[in-house]
């Protein structure tokens, strides 16, 4: 069997605020798969089965703790150095400030 290092985490309340996709993608960056709700930043993070899974009741939760193991943490981490890093979202701001001059 794989070795697999599981790492949890169990925010508070200020964590599900638009400031936890910050986390949740520093997570990604460290090719750390994830178990989520699909609720508010995580919708646009985590795809389910590719990055992690998103659950809605304890059972998926369990049934995904067995399967982190399918999730490359590679393509994680290549996910958020696309979409997440400075330099991509960077990228989109200017193109928002072009658009709008």
């Amino acid at each position: 069997m794989k070795d697999l290092e599981i790492r949890f985490m169990l925010p508070g309340q200020h964590l599900l605020s638009n400031k936890a996709r910050f986390v949740f993608a520093e997570l990604l960056a460290y090719g750390t798969p994830m178990i989520a709700c699909p609720t508010g930043a995580l919708l646009e993070i985590v795809r389910s089965g590719q990055e992690g899974f998103l659950i809605t009741r304890a059972e998926e939760g369990s049934k995904a703790v067995c399967r982190l193991g399918e999730i490359d943490r590679a393509a994680c981490r290549d996910r958020a150095e696309r979409h997440f890093s400075v330099d991509a979202i960077g990228g989109r701001y200017l193109e928002l400030y072009r658009g709008a001059a």
